[in-house]
């Protein structure tokens, strides 16, 4: 019974994905390519998260989520309930790094590549490292700060346990001269 609830709560999580991806992805075709949609989306889906979830979220050293900028955000990605969870602290001109088949996640994907986030291709590294290194720009010009799982996919194993880390996100940081502020989601709390 445990199980078929847990499934239940998951298809509306991700009925409710959809639902906030389909608003924010028709919001960006008049936005195109403005980052603070990242923002208003991740807040927007968290809230829904947290009501629906009855989650309660402890932040630790908030400070440092916004003390400086740019910076390259770096969080461990457990599930899909990340977002939901870690979507409360997106400050805001944040852009998210993710996987190319986003894109392919209907209303979400388009919404996704609409608020000026980068879609990497994990399969071609040198075309995923260019791709990164070609926002040290903007994060420069406009201070936009990168959000980045370095583990590069979910974790469905032990909780307490990291995948190991793709160089991505510590070349970008390295290159950019920025900061890297780690963000951890755990239920051990």
């Amino acid at each position: 019974m445990g199980r078929l609830k847990s499934s239940v709560k998951s298809a509306v999580l991700l009925i409710a994905l959809l639902s906030v991806g389909a608003f924010y992805s028709l919001v960006a075709v008049f936005r195109w390519g403005d980052t603070s949609l990242n923002r208003d989306f991740t807040q927007a889906f968290s809230k829904f998260a947290h009501w629906f979830l009855n989650l309660k979220i402890q932040v630790l050293n908030a400070q440092n989520i916004s003390s400086h900028r740019p910076v390259v955000y770096i969080a461990n990605h457990q599930s899909g309930m990340d977002m939901g969870i870690i979507g409360c602290l997106c400050p805001p001109d944040t852009v998210l790094i993710g996987k190319k088949e986003l894109l392919y996640i209907p209303f979400f994907g388009w919404y996704f590549l609409g608020a000026g986030n980068l879609l990497i291709d994990r399969t071609k590294s040198r075309k995923a490292r260019d791709a990164l290194l070609s926002v040290i720009g903007a994060m420069k010009q406009k201070k936009l700060n990168v959000a980045i799982m370095p583990e590069g996919t979910r974790n469905k194993g032990d909780p307490s346990t990291l995948l190991p880390f793709k160089k991505g996100a510590f070349n970008l940081a390295i290159e950019a001269q920025v900061p890297i502020v780690p963000v951890v989601c755990s239920s051990l709390a």
